[in-house]
């Protein structure tokens, strides 16, 4: 009985994700509700005449009310949910992390991260979570420094925020990680930005990795890559930390992206959890310094067709990188263009495979294997007429990276007020090949112009929904975040509330 719900489960997971875990773990009472809330989403979001997008049901999550504000109301920089679909992490001006119940709608921890969380990474299971992060410190005499920090909280119990790991880091980190056995963080120490500290006069020029034995917190594995080792187009890019990382369950990868091409460097987690367990030595800084290049370098280059056809125009970044579907790294990218007197918005997923990707063994570390693949683009027009993309008060595209989505959420404002946020744009991408060659383009309606319709690249659609009715007029957004598997959007408003919206 169960293979049958899990046979379902695979083909709707083509068109939208079920769930956050492998369905082979699923009860089937479970297994049976996801598919469920799949298909009525497939349908909510399916912009067909007479389907109505709107949310079904909203909460406002009041994060004033926590003792460690005193009573006053400020920012919530971050909304975060987590995979378990019933809780969400709501950060207040980058410093208080508080942990919220969806479904009874209360507060059950928070705590104060001792400075301003930079970069944070999360892990949750049944028992526990775990959240990761780069926090910047400044003392009373504008003295700063940059510290890496740990925190677990248990589910099964009302305890305290545990503090596990506190270590001061060179620069803040540009990336981090975190499994239930290990955190990590990522950072480059070139003399183009750095102010040395005391303790470490001399610059390296590399790329360093820092990997903590959770179950041994003093443990501590010091890798790095000397820079040039990389492309020597790249370099420059790499001390000005002009790169992005994301983590699989087996790799973490960088990559530098490009108008038309990707170029992706893999590090093994496996090489890393081997070298982290040979670790005997407490941490301090006369450590010897392991050297740890990566294993794979890929080469992702577009089809001449879609290269060819790909709308001019100066093409804009957006966010982090994410892991798409859990085999392919997605990268979103955004443009403007006119057609005719129509003003169009595009944004294009690139899709790169990291399927493939060999671990050598530990004694061939310094080996790199090298390819080049295909890859390909989808893309999503909107024609926002007088609107324009939203943004944050501190100038960001107000967004949401599509993180184990099929879609992405994005946001509208009045042209020449990109801050009063008036609509989400629900922008729905096919599902790409994963040896990049595309199928047959979507087909179009009849409005789309020519240009549109004669494209080589798969089409996704887009539904506008109006949230003027939840944010009152003047409210500022700073973040936004999509649970794809259980159809929620979060946002984090100025006003100190967390406004969580549900479409199903």
């Amino acid at each position: 009985m169960k293979s049958f719900w899990v046979q379902i489960a695979n083909q709707l997971h083509r068109q939208r994700p079920v769930h956050h875990r492998p369905f082979d773990e699923l009860a089937i009472l479970e297994l049976r509700g996801a598919i469920l809330r799949c298909l009525k989403m497939l349908s909510k979001w399916s912009g067909k005449p007479g389907t109505d997008p709107q949310p079904v049901k909203w909460m406002e999550l009041d994060t004033s009310s926590d003792a460690l504000l005193d009573g006053e109301t400020r920012v919530v920089s971050w909304v975060w949910f987590l995979e378990d679909g019933m809780h969400v992490i709501c950060v207040v001006e980058d410093t208080i992390v508080q942990v919220w119940n969806l479904v009874s709608q209360q507060r059950v921890a928070s705590f104060y991260a001792g400075g301003t969380l930079q970069r944070a990474c999360k892990y949750v299971d049944s028992k526990k979570l775990l959240v990761a992060g780069s926090v910047s410190i400044v003392d009373a005499d504008f003295n700063s420094k940059d510290v890496f920090k740990v925190w677990e909280y248990q589910w099964d119990n009302s305890s305290d925020v545990r503090a596990m790991v506190e270590m001061t880091i060179p620069v803040e980190a540009t990336f981090t990680f975190i499994t239930g056995e290990f955190a990590g963080l990522v950072y480059t120490d070139s003399p183009e930005f750095v102010d040395r500290p005391s303790w470490q006069p001399g610059y390296s020029d590399d790329l360093n990795i820092l990997v903590l034995d959770l179950q041994r917190p003093s443990i501590v594995l010091n890798c790095f890559t000397p820079l040039s080792i990389f492309d020597q187009s790249h370099t420059q890019n790499l001390r000005k930390n002009l790169f992005r990382m994301v983590r699989s369950p087996d790799h973490i990868h960088l990559h530098f992206g490009e108008t038309l091409d990707f170029l992706l460097y893999t590090y093994s987690l496996e090489t890393i959890t081997t070298l982290l367990t040979q670790q005997t030595r407490p941490h301090n800084h006369d450590n010897p310094r392991i050297l740890l290049p990566p294993t794979c370098k890929t080469s992702f280059q577009l089809s001449d067709d879609q290269s060819q056809e790909l709308p001019n125009g100066l093409w804009t970044s957006l966010g982090d990188s994410c892991l798409w579907d859990g085999r392919r790294v997605g990268f979103l990218s955004g443009i403007y263009r006119t057609v005719g007197e129509e003003r169009q918005h595009v944004l294009t997923l690139s899709a790169l495979s990291i399927e493939k990707v060999g671990t050598p063994p530990l004694q061939d570390k310094l080996s790199m294997t090298e390819r080049t693949v295909p890859y390909s683009r989808s893309l999503v027009y909107v024609r926002p007429q007088e609107y324009d993309a939203g943004h944050t008060p501190d100038g960001y595209w107000l967004m949401s990276q599509p993180n184990w989505a099929k879609s992405a959420i994005w946001t509208l404002a009045p042209s020449g007020n990109r801050l009063q946020v008036e609509y989400l744009v629900v922008g729905r991408f096919p599902d790409v090949p994963l040896d990049g060659a595309m199928e047959k383009a979507a087909s179009v309606d009849e409005s789309e112009d020519k240009e549109v319709s004669a494209s080589p690249f798969s089409r996704g659609d887009s539904v506008v929904i109006n949230i003027t009715k939840w944010i009152e007029a003047g409210q500022r957004v700073y973040d936004l975040d999509l649970d794809d598997c259980q159809g929620r959007v979060g946002l984090g408003l100025a006003n100190g509330r967390a406004l969580i919206l549900e479409f199903v």
